[in-house]
C-alpha cells in the first residue's frame, strides 16, 4: 500500500460526494451514480458508460490476484496510486482521464492530461498530489470527529480499496492503482462492452468475496457506482429537441424535476457532511452539565446500552 504520509483525507464513499468532486474541478456533462444491481440492463438508460467504479475489502498481495494480463504500454491512460486515502479520487480521474474528446474535462484536467501524456504511470500518480484544486475538494469532505482515539488504527482493521472498470480501443480494462499497469480483461465492442463491464466486474467480485475470509461483513463488502452522461444534461438536451419540433415535453420535463429535487437534496447533504458540527456538541454538553442535567443523561443512556 502506499505510503502513510499523505495530505490526502478518508472521504465517505458515496456518489453525490464525487459528482460534486468532478464538478468543482470543471468536468461538465458527467455523473456518478450508484448502481443498486450488477445487469447490463441497468446500464442501458445511459447512453454512454464511462466507468464501473467497484469499491471492495482490500486484501493483502498474497491474496490478492489480477484477473487479466497487466499491460505497461496499453493505449490507456494509467495513473498508479502513490498518494495514500486517494484511490477513490484516483479512480474516477483514471476514468475520465481516458475520455479526453468525448467529455469536456474543463481546463484543469484537461492540462493535468495533456502534461501527463509522456509520464509514466508513477509520475501520474505523484502528480494528482500538486493538483491542488482536485485535492481541496477531495479533502473538503473530510469527517469531522467529535473525539480523536489515541494511538494507531488496529492493525486488524477493514480497509477499502477503489478501482474502475472501463472499455476502450476493443477490450475492458481494469483500472488498480495498485498494479503495474492497466489489466487488459476480454475483448469487447460498442454493441456489447455493456455486458463486457457487468462480466468482468461479476467475475472480479466472485473472486474477492471467495478470498474474503477475515474481518467483518465477509463476503459481502461491496459497492458499486457508474460514471455516466449526465441524466439532467441529456434530459435538457432532449426538452430542447422536442421543444424544437412543437412537441409536447410534458413527461420528460418531469422527469427532469424529480431528478433536480434528488440533486437538490444531494447538495444540502453534502453541505452537512462539510459542517463541523463540534462547537455545538460542546456547547450543548456544557449547557446540559451547568443545568445538572448532563449525569442524569449519561447514566439513562449507560442504563439503555447495559440491556
Amino acid at each position: 500500500m502506499p505510503s502513510d504520509e499523505s495530505r490526502w483525507c478518508l472521504i465517505e464513499s458515496d456518489p453525490a460526494i464525487f459528482r460534486e468532486i468532478i464538478q468543482t474541478v470543471g468536468v461538465k456533462g458527467v455523473s456518478v451514480e450508484d448502481l443498486i444491481m450488477l445487469d447490463s440492463s441497468m446500464l442501458e438508460q445511459y447512453e454512454h458508460v464511462y466507468s464501473l467504479v467497484l469499491l471492495f475489502k482490500w486484501q493483502s498481495s498474497e491474496q490478492a490476484s489480477p484477473l487479466g494480463t497487466v499491460v505497461k504500454d496499453a493505449p490507456v491512460f494509467f495513473a498508479k496510486q502513490v498518494i495514500h486515502n486517494a484511490c477513490a479520487t484516483l479512480a474516477i480521474m483514471n476514468t475520465l482521464c481516458n475520455y479526453p474528446e468525448q467529455v469536456d474535462l474543463g481546463p484543469k484536467v484537461q492540462s493535468y492530461v495533456s502534461f501527463c501524456q509522456d509520464l509514466d504511470p508513477e509520475m501520474r500518480g505523484s502528480l494528482l498530489d500538486s493538483f491542488d484544486e482536485l485535492r481541496e475538494a477531495h479533502n473538503s469532505f473530510a469527517p469531522h470527529a467529535a473525539f480523536e482515539k489515541d494511538g494507531a488504527a488496529p492493525k486488524d482493521a477493514d480497509a477499502y480499496h477503489f478501482v474502475s472498470f472501463v472499455y476502450r480501443h476493443g477490450h475492458v480494462w481494469e483500472l488498480d492503482g495498485l498494479q503495474d499497469g492497466p489489466l487488459q480483461c476480454r475483448e469487447a465492442t460498442d454493441a456489447n462492452y455493456r455486458e463486457a463491464l457487468v462480466e468482468v466486474v461479476q467475475h472480479r467480485i466472485d473472486d474477492i468475496a471467495a478470498k474474503d475470509t477475515a474481518g467483518a461483513a465477509q463476503g459481502i463488502s461491496f459497492s458499486l457506482m457508474a460514471i455516466v452522461d449526465d441524466p439532467i444534461a441529456v434530459l435538457e438536451k432532449k426538452i430542447a429537441v422536442l421543444r424544437a419540433e412543437e412537441k409536447s415535453t410534458a413527461a420528460l420535463e418531469e422527469e427532469l424535476s424529480e431528478l433536480l429535487s434528488l440533486r437538490k437534496k444531494d447538495k444540502e447533504a453534502n453541505a452537512r457532511r462539510r459542517h463541523d458540527y463540534n462547537a455545538m456538541i460542546v456547547t450543548l454538553l456544557k449547557s446540559l452539565a451547568e443545568r445538572g442535567q448532563l449525569e442524569k443523561i449519561v447514566a439513562e443512556v449507560q442504563a439503555k446500552a447495559s440491556k
